[in-house]
């Protein structure tokens, strides 16, 4: 092609060039545009931090059904279910041990008659069988109750001299002391309950 003349010849721009500087205008300007296009499908995953996101903005619509846990929710929030069917019983349970023997007799057992002077004391012992446990005891006197007094009271076995030294162990009869007040001799009877299974 020839030409004549100062100016050079005006090209004309080609297709591809009108697409490309058409792109070039729509990055530059129409940025807002763009921003009203954007969807799922080109945010990256994990991208958008809960933070960012506007308060109530998210409704039933955009949370895809059965992806949220109970842990999401607050105590309260979600409903009890419905009373579920009884379970079958369970198997049975071992046998407990045996539990110490229970009594189902108690018995009072006496001593014989003892006599206190006038003015000393004396003692008496009731004893249970063989098979019995005592559980208590004392002194019987109904004729000078206001002049005889009880100075001492214990479960046997144990020692007549301080300390005592039947802590723990079973109790098989009952001691008294009698102290006589009165001006004449008066009799009086040691008694242990006793009890057996």
């Amino acid at each position: 092609m020839s030409y004549s003349g100062s100016e050079p010849p005006r090209r004309r721009l080609s297709p591809a060039m009108i697409v490309a500087l058409l792109a070039l205008f729509v990055a530059l300007g129409g940025s807002s545009y763009a921003a009203l296009k954007v969807n799922g499908k080109v945010i990256v995953k994990r991208s958008i931090a809960g933070k960012k996101l506007k308060k109530s903005t998210l409704t039933t619509r955009e949370v895809k059904n059965k992806s949220l846990l109970q842990a999401d929710f607050k105590p309260g929030q979600i409903p009890s279910g419905a009373t579920g069917a009884t379970g079958a019983a369970g198997p049975p349970g071992a046998a407990g041990a045996n539990g110490a023997p229970g009594a189902t007799s108690v018995v009072m057992r006496m001593s014989a008659e003892v006599s206190a002077n006038a003015g000393s004391f004396a003692t008496a012992s009731a004893h249970c069988l063989s098979g019995e446990t005592a559980t208590g005891g004392g002194a019987y006197n109904e004729a000078q109750v206001l002049s005889m007094n009880v100075t001492s009271s214990y479960p046997l076995p144990n020692p007549g001299t301080s300390p005592a030294t039947g802590d723990g162990i079973p109790a098989t009869g009952w001691k008294v002391w009698m102290g006589n007040k009165s001006g004449t001799t008066e009799p009086f009877q040691a008694y242990v309950m006793c009890a057996s299974p």
